[in-house]
């Protein structure tokens, strides 16, 4: 549950068992297993790798990295991760907070045919190792502050398919210059210019 490695703060690495499975509250309200992961592992800034046994139906790991079992969701990266990342293009989902304070991580990539990607709120949130990320090309729906207190980003490139864009994204990136949309602008895009965010025609200041 939430808080469940609370103050264990030499914790470096952990294997979860692969019977790990959600489970039911009194209420009836079912909960996940991780209960979203950020919440289980918060505040444990020198765990750098999670383990999970092979066979489980629930979980999996990728590099340290805990996802579905399936891959088709990113839940959690721990804190003490260090160095790049690459997202499995089988992944449509990266959870709220998912690489939330990962300061050790030095890029994130994504492998080429990635499915409709959603990213949730606070993704990347305090990332301040990365300094430029490209979104695949079929990313679709970008979180409030996914990328906020990335201090050392530099440039981002979004999908053409993204077509909201919310301040908070990009709040507190001082080194941020650019902010591009692949394939070019099609309606539905952005145009940054000069240090502003405008739609895609020009006409609105986002």
């Amino acid at each position: 549950g939430a808080g469940a490695f609370s103050g264990a703060n030499g914790l470096t690495g952990i294997t979860i068992p692969k019977r790990l499975a959600p489970y039911t509250r009194i209420s009836g309200e079912t909960v996940s297993g991780l209960e979203g992961g950020a919440s289980v592992f918060s505040g444990i800034s020198a765990l750098g790798s999670i383990s999970i046994e092979d066979g489980g139906s629930h979980y999996a790991d990728v590099d340290g990295i805990v996802y579905t079992a399936d891959l088709s969701e990113l839940i959690f990266c721990p804190a003490g991760y260090v160095g790049a990342v690459s997202i499995p293009a089988s992944v449509t989902r990266i959870n709220d907070k998912a690489f939330y304070g990962c300061v050790g991580v030095s890029e994130i990539s994504f492998v080429g045919g990635s499915l409709d990607l959603v990213i949730g709120e606070s993704a990347f949130a305090g990332c301040e190792g990365i300094t430029s990320i490209t979104l695949p090309e079929n990313a679709k729906s970008l979180g409030k502050s996914a990328f906020a207190g990335c201090t050392a980003l530099e440039s981002i490139t979004l999908s053409k398919h993204i077509n909201k864009f919310d301040s908070s994204m990009i709040e507190n990136c001082p080194a941020l210059k650019s902010i591009e949309v692949a394939g070019g602008v099609d309606g539905s895009g952005f145009f940054y210019d000069n240090g502003a965010l405008y739609s895609a025609d020009k006409t609105t200041l986002v």
